[in-house]
């Protein structure tokens, strides 16, 4: 297997206006595209499925927000303060290239959850919906084109 084929190690980073103000120790992303089939009259089969809407989310774990950059940041996870939260981007970083994976940009909090258990780190756990998600090429394609 040639060295750098599978991609392990990223720094999840949170940025307000290119200027990083927090990390998460864990991400997951979900995109769903709309995919409906097109359908003939005479046939129960789609002649083709089609992507129709772009919809996306991302749920972040145990993340945090530098104390010195929350005021110039506006990051403020309690009650109404949500509502002068600017939108933040999510760029996702290889550790050993330090060359960017993945950005969710524009996204915007749709909820949080605390976890406070005895004897653990307090958790915080939240769910973004990004304007857009930018990946880079990951591989090569499984398939020769045209197949």
């Amino acid at each position: 297997m040639p060295q750098g084929f599978i991609t392990t190690g990223h720094n999840i980073l949170l940025k307000v206006s290119g200027e990083e103000v927090g990390a998460a120790r864990s991400i997951v992303a979900n995109q769903d595209f709309g995919v409906e089939g097109a359908y003939v009259i005479g046939s129960i089969l789609p002649v083709e499925n089609t992507p129709q809407k772009w919809t996306g989310n991302l749920e972040l774990d145990k993340f945090f927000i530098k104390r010195d950059i929350q005021l110039l940041a506006n990051v403020d996870t309690s009650s109404e303060g949500v509502l002068n939260i600017s939108p933040v981007d999510i760029e996702i970083i290889e550790k050993d290239s330090g060359s960017t994976v993945m950005i969710m940009q524009g996204c915007t909090l749709h909820s949080t959850t605390v976890t406070i258990t005895a004897n653990a780190f307090v958790g915080e756990r939240a769910t973004f919906v990004p304007l857009r998600i930018v990946r880079n090429v990951i591989g090569k394609s499984i398939l020769p084109p045209g197949v």
